[in-house]
């Protein structure tokens, strides 16, 4: 009989010890190694990249999201106004992708040990968008 943890635990890639400095291309080449695709790579930011490259494990899933528009006014009601829900809706969404990462087992050996990892992107600048300021 095989031991499933085992078999999880096969194909784990060691860190980089220098992801912080490393290129971007050597990280791209190190993230191939723990089993991501080139278009999942160029999604990744490189402080994304950096972080998932200096920790042992290896890539076990991977998904991508397709998002929805609701529009909700000041109090939190739902807006049901065609006009500003076709306006938006017109507007580009954006692509969200999420990734897990596993790393082994805890010192107890009983929990297995994930990354998750997500990250998004718009095709084009949204219709709205705002910018905070504190002061």
């Amino acid at each position: 009989m095989r031991d499933a943890s085992n078999e999880i635990d096969q194909g784990i890639i060691p860190a980089l010890s220098d992801a912080s400095s490393v290129s971007e291309s050597a990280l791209d080449e190190h993230l191939q190694e723990m089993g991501f695709d080139t278009t999942e790579i160029s999604t990744l930011p490189i402080d994304m990249k950096r972080d998932i490259s200096s920790k042992d494990g290896k890539k076990v899933a991977a998904q991508e999201l397709d998002t929805t528009v609701t529009v909700t006014d000041e109090e939190g009601n739902t807006v049901t106004d065609r006009a500003a829900i076709n306006q938006l809706a017109a507007s580009s969404n954006p692509n969200i992708s999420g990734y897990a990462v596993y790393s082994g087992t805890s010192n107890n050996g009983r929990e297995r040990i994930y990354q998750v990892y997500a990250t998004y992107r718009w095709a084009s600048s949204p219709f709205n968008f705002y910018t905070d300021n504190l002061q």
